[in-house]
């Protein structure tokens, strides 16, 4: 007969009605286990001239749409606030600025997180801070 806790009982249920150990996961990722001893390789980094083209066009990119913004200057946030997050799928840095789109969160005077909603250029200095914060 099951406790009337669920967790237990499922448990129950599992040893009974598969082979499945279980009780026996890793606090390590499996994927980090078969590494274990591996070594990183060395290779000689060979720039080609495409693929330093390809950077500088992106890092070009990345600064007009830094520059921009900073020119409309929509501020938002001005201060010295703990940055909590931004989006990193599709975040740009160069390396005072970095751009957010749909949200960047924050934690306030208070120590309550805020969140604001849109696209976002961010000012963060070396520990985390967001400075500023402007609307694209």
């Amino acid at each position: 007969m099951c406790p009337t806790q669920s967790a237990p009982c499922f448990s129950l249920v599992l040893k009974k009605h598969t082979a499945f150990d279980f009780e026996s996961f890793d606090d390590q990722p499996f994927s980090l286990k078969i590494l274990e001893g591996v070594q990183p390789a060395t290779l000689p980094v060979q720039p080609t001239p495409a693929i330093e083209a390809i950077l500088k066009a992106y890092q070009a990119e990345t600064n007009a749409i830094i520059e921009n913004t900073l020119t409309k200057n929509e501020l938002v946030l001005e201060g010295k606030f703990p940055l909590i997050g931004l989006n990193v799928y599709n975040a740009r840095w160069n390396g005072r600025y970095a751009t957010s789109s749909y949200f960047i969160a924050y934690q306030d005077d208070g120590g309550e997180m805020k969140t604001l909603f849109g696209d976002f250029i961010v000012e963060i200095d070396k520990d985390y801070n967001i400075l500023t914060a402007y609307r694209q």
